[in-house]
């Protein structure tokens, strides 16, 4: 049912999944809490929501636009389940757009393998990272994909190896000069920087424990599918698939080391994993068993609305 449905690309197959994200979001944020809110933050939960549906369509773009989807909307399924199944009061605009400033990264990243304008993707890609970092410190770890990504397709020229640091200084730049024109005082660096924390008490509680486990075990499971998948993808394009592995290693390490762990985290890890767990869905043999696994991905944000 689900796989055969999910498995074209119809606009009523991303009309369905925007609702599910506005319903998801709004259950969690304005009926679990159950508290009266502002007008101003009803618009601000309304911006977040609008960026949190607008990185589903930019997800699919970058999916199908570098050929990591065949013609389906699995992709963005997972995305939502994913997320939908998380703590969503617990997201903050800040994380949002951090968020969407690395999927302009990676998209400008993975396009790379084209060879086509590569110092201008390299710019623009060390310039997006850079301003997701000024949102969510520990993005700024997305730089090892864009060094990764040099060293297999740029490495021979070494003025390319200058340009990422372009990038660094102009958002740099941007910063310093905005924050003189707001403040009129120099910004502090040590108020941004953010000390890596290994305490993981937080997600001692079925709220959080029981997402993140799934999303712990689809990682894993599906990863592992993925990586054998890269071995038998022909050469040219085995690089692209490594990109993206190394995308869900770097969001790992991310949830490891930042010292905020409410959940809202794992929302840079949901954007590799859907897409990781769409190529998984699409090879598999056993066509059961991948209904049975859409359903549990489907009902998990149900079931942690119940829990909630």
């Amino acid at each position: 049912m689900f796989t055969r449905f999910f498995s074209t690309s119809k606009p009523i197959n991303f009309l369905i999944i925007a609702i599910g994200m506005c319903f998801f979001y709004t259950m969690h944020v304005f009926v679990s809490k159950n508290t009266a809110f502002s007008l101003n933050e009803i618009a601000m939960h309304g911006l977040i929501l609008m960026l949190y549906v607008f990185g589903m369509l930019l997800i699919d773009f970058i999916s199908r636009k570098n050929k990591l989807s065949q013609n389906s909307t699995y992709t963005i399924l997972f995305y939502a389940c994913f997320v939908s199944s998380l703590p969503l009061e617990n997201f903050d605009i800040s994380l949002i757009i951090s968020q969407l400033f690395i999927l302009f990264a990676l998209r400008r990243i993975i396009s790379l393998r084209t060879k086509k304008e590569v110092k201008k993707k390299l710019f623009d890609a060390s310039l997006w990272i850079s301003i997701a970092a000024c949102f969510y410190f520990w993005s700024m770890l997305f730089f090892i994909i864009l060094v990764i990504a040099l060293i297999y397709y740029a490495s021979k020229n070494y003025r390319h190896w200058l340009i990422p640091f372009l990038g660094i200084l102009t958002c740099l730049i941007l910063v310093i000069s905005g924050y003189l024109i707001v403040n009129d005082t120099f910004p502090i660096i040590l108020e941004w920087i953010q000390y890596p924390s290994f305490e993981f008490k937080t997600y001692n509680n079925t709220q959080l424990l029981v997402p993140i486990t799934f999303l712990l075990v689809m990682t894993f499971w599906t990863g592992f599918a993925y990586l054998n998948k890269v071995r038998k993808t022909i050469s040219k394009f085995r690089q692209v698939l490594f990109i993206v592995l190394y995308w869900l290693a770097t969001t790992l390490v991310i949830i490891i080391i930042t010292p905020i762990k409410n959940g809202a985290e794992f929302f840079f890890l949901v954007v590799p994993l859907a897409i990781v767990s769409n190529t998984y869905i699409e090879n598999i043999k056993e066509k059961w068993f991948g209904e049975a696994l859409l359903w549990i991905t489907v009902l998990l944000p149900f079931i942690m609305l119940v829990l909630s």
